[in-house]
């Protein structure tokens, strides 16, 4: 059985070729290539911990509500969140917040790590300082 050959024209400063058609995943290369389709960003503006900023002072009693984006870490199966090296929590979510709840006073280091199914850490790892007052 012979196959044939689809043919599409396409157009340069107003003249028609004749090429091949392209699969569907190399027309999109093509135009990513070419400047018509904007490239993703490997990492998005936000990766990691998001809030509270580094050194910010936080609540002794509320605790420090932690927002996190781990969205472009497709190896990520869970997350979890460590005090000064201590796991104390974890989320199935990639992106969202977690709360801490109370902490002791003085400089907190507050972790969140991606890890994958067998709770092994797979890098990314993000850390914070915070001081509870």
């Amino acid at each position: 059985m012979k196959s044939s050959t689809n043919l599409i024209f396409a157009t340069t400063h107003g003249s028609l070729w004749p090429c091949k058609a392209l699969p569907f995943h190399a027309l999109v290369a093509v135009l990513i290539m070419n400047g018509f389709i904007p490239k993703a960003s490997a990492q998005n503006d936000h990766f990691g911990i998001i809030s509270p900023p580094d050194s910010a002072t936080v609540s002794l009693t509320k605790g420090a509500q932690i927002t996190y984006d781990f969205r472009n870490n497709d190896k990520a199966h869970h997350i979890h969140l460590l005090i000064d090296d201590v796991e104390i929590a974890m989320s199935r979510k990639a992106y969202g917040e977690i709360a801490t709840g109370a902490l002791n006073a003085g400089k907190r280091r507050i972790c969140v790590s991606p890890v994958n199914t067998n709770h092994t850490p797979i890098g990314d790892k993000q850390c914070i300082t915070v001081i509870a007052e």
